[in-house]
């Protein structure tokens, strides 16, 4: 183990560890400067009609959610959207520089809950994105994109979203959408067996990757680098791989119970043959 600390590669080496141990240290989600980590309301699939009503009244008033995701093509959208929004929001309850209509600050991640992803994705929107609910209609920020280049993004500051808050439909460039009903309960059972789905071939996937790892070890270092690869998917998937486990223990207990019952089955009627 010591020698790759020696030699010509020990440089880029200590290099890349300290480059590593200072990027993590120092980042951030959000940075204090920016927004003070100021916390916004974490809606679910629960609560989202619950407490925006944004297709059923709207009497809570104007809300202002982030739709986040976990991994995105867009990520130049993430985290600033967002942050901006917290700085905003910071700003109308200390009574700074909002001077808007006030409103009512969320987020919510589309990627765990599904059932809120699969009611408005294909309703014009498109995630991750930040959205203004009023008057059971909704708006989408616009991410203004360079010339040929749709993976940069400019105008998504402070000053642009506190400018698209203060919008009205009466604005030119203000473009409404209608408010998806809440799933039916056959929409949200056909979303959930979608996801169930996903996750079972995701699952696949990923079993059959860490397989594969695991036999080009045994192929290039022996058994004991097998077994050390075995142990490092369980530790990053211990849920998966419990399930699995006790889906294998719970196939060997039926079948052993079969087999007994086949088997002392089988015997209890040939001894009653005999008897008679």
């Amino acid at each position: 183990k010591m020698l790759l600390f020696r030699g010509k590669a020990s440089k880029p080496i200590v290099l890349f560890l300290f480059s590593t141990f200072v990027s993590v240290a120092l980042c951030q989600p959000y940075p204090k400067s920016y927004a003070g980590n100021h916390p916004l309301i974490t809606l679910t699939d629960k609560t989202f009609e619950h407490q925006t009503q944004s297709a059923t009244g709207q009497t809570t008033g104007k809300w202002v959610v982030y739709m986040d995701t976990d991994h995105s093509y867009n990520h130049f959208l993430t985290p600033t959207l967002k942050a901006s929004l917290m700085k905003l929001d910071k700003e109308q309850q200390n009574q700074d520089e909002y001077t808007g209509e006030a409103f009512i600050a969320a987020t919510i991640n589309v990627d765990e809950e599904y059932l809120t992803r699969a009611r408005f994705e294909n309703s014009g929107l498109s995630f991750p994105c930040l959205v203004v609910f009023e008057q059971r209609k909704m708006r989408q920020f616009k991410v203004r994109h360079p010339k040929g280049d749709e993976h940069k993004a400019i105008g998504k500051g402070v000053k642009d979203v506190r400018e698209w808050l203060e919008m009205t439909s009466e604005d030119e460039g203000a473009v409404y959408l209608n408010v998806p009903k809440p799933l039916s309960m056959a929409k949200a059972n056909s979303a959930r067996l979608r996801r169930m789905k996903r996750m079972f071939k995701e699952r696949k996937l990923r079993v059959r990757r860490d397989w594969q790892h695991a036999m080009k070890a045994k192929g290039e270092a022996g058994m004991g680098a097998m077994v050390h690869e075995m142990e490092e998917s369980f530790k990053k998937s211990p849920k998966l791989y419990g399930s699995i486990l006790i889906g294998i223990a719970l196939t060997m207990i039926l079948t052993l119970i079969a087999m007994s019952s086949v088997l002392f089955g089988g015997r209890g009627g040939a001894t009653k043959r005999k008897e008679e």
